[in-house]
C-alpha cells in the first residue's frame, strides 16, 4: 500500500506523534536520580528488537514485566526504569505506556539523557531482559538477575529468571549477592581468547552510507556490479571473517 500520498501522511502522523511523545517524556520523567533511595534498575530494550522478543518469547512484553518486578520488590525499595535513548528512532513508546508505568506506586521513570553507568553505580541490583547492562553491572560490584541466556550469564552475579514465581525470592537473593572478581578475570580472559580484531562498527557505517542513504530505508536501486565492487573492495574483511567463524565451528 506505499505510495507518495501514504508516505507523507505516515512521516507527518509518526513526526507529530514522536514530538507529543517526547515533549511527555521531558515533562514527566526524572532528569536526575534522586539520593538516599535503595533502587533496582530496569532498563528498557529497543522494540521492536531480536533481543527484546525472539531471544526472550515469554518475557517480550516490557510492561508486564515491570509490573511483575514491581510487585515482587521489598517494600523498602524504588524500581527505577530508563527509556532507551534509541526508541527516538522509533518514535519513542505510545504515552499510555509511560502513564501505566507512572501509576505504579514504587516505580520511577528516569530520563534517556541520563548515563546508565551512573545509575548503576547507585543501584543495589540490575534486572534486564538480555541488554549489557548486566555485564556493566558486573564491573560495577553489582548483582543483576537477566530473562534470557546471555554472553555474561556464567558470571555468579548473574542469575536467569526462568519461573516468575521465583522473581520475589530471587530478588532478595541477588540483594545480598557479592561479586567474585575471579569471575570477571576468567570472563575477560574468555573473550580476549575468542576475540579477533576487526572493525565491525566502520564497515557496519559504509554499508549505511553506501546502501543506506546514511539512514535506516535500503536503497531501491543498488546494482549487481555495485554489490561485488563493495564485496571486493573489503574482501579481506569478509574473508577474515568467514576464517573466524569456521575455526569456531569445527
Amino acid at each position: 500500500g506505499a505510495n507518495p500520498i501514504n508516505v507523507i501522511k505516515y512521516f507527518i502522523l509518526t513526526s507529530l506523534k514522536r514530538k507529543l511523545r517526547k515533549h511527555f517524556i521531558d515533562k514527566n520523567f526524572l532528569i536526575k536520580i534522586p539520593t538516599g533511595e535503595k533502587f533496582i534498575f530496569f532498563p528498557l530494550q529497543v522494540e521492536p528488537e531480536r533481543t527484546s522478543s525472539y531471544d526472550v518469547p515469554f518475557y517480550s512484553n516490557q510492561l508486564e514485566v515491570i509490573k511483575h518486578i514491581s510487585k515482587s520488590m521489598p517494600v523498602d525499595c524504588k524500581l527505577y526504569v530508563k527509556e532507551h535513548y534509541n526508541m527516538v528512532f522509533r518514535g519513542w513508546r505510545p504515552i499510555k505506556f509511560y502513564q501505566e508505568i507512572m501509576s505504579l506506586p514504587n516505580v520511577r521513570l528516569l530520563h534517556h539523557s541520563i548515563a546508565p553507568d551512573e545509575i548503576i553505580k547507585q543501584c543495589s541490583l540490575v534486572i534486564t531482559l538480555t541488554s549489557t547492562a548486566g555485564l556493566d553491572a558486573a564491573f560495577e560490584n553489582k548483582p543483576t538477575i537477566v530473562f534470557a541466556d546471555v554472553i555474561y550469564s556464567e558470571l555468579s552475579s548473574v542469575k536467569r529468571i526462568k519461573h516468575l514465581e521465583e522473581l520475589p525470592s530471587l530478588i532478595h537473593s541477588q540483594l545480598n549477592n557479592k561479586i567474585e572478581y575471579s569471575d570477571l578475570t576468567d570472563f575477560v580472559n574468555l573473550v580476549k581468547h575468542n576475540s579477533f580484531e576487526l572493525d565491525v562498527f566502520g564497515l557496519h557505517s559504509e554499508v549505511v552510507a553506501k546502501f543506506h542513504n546514511l539512514g535506516y530505508v535500503i536503497r531501491n536501486n543498488i546494482s549487481l556490479e555495485e554489490l561485488n565492487s563493495f564485496l571486493e573492495h573489503h574482501k579481506n574483511k569478509f574473508e577474515l571473517l568467514a576464517l573466524e567463524y569456521i575455526k569456531k565451528i569445527v
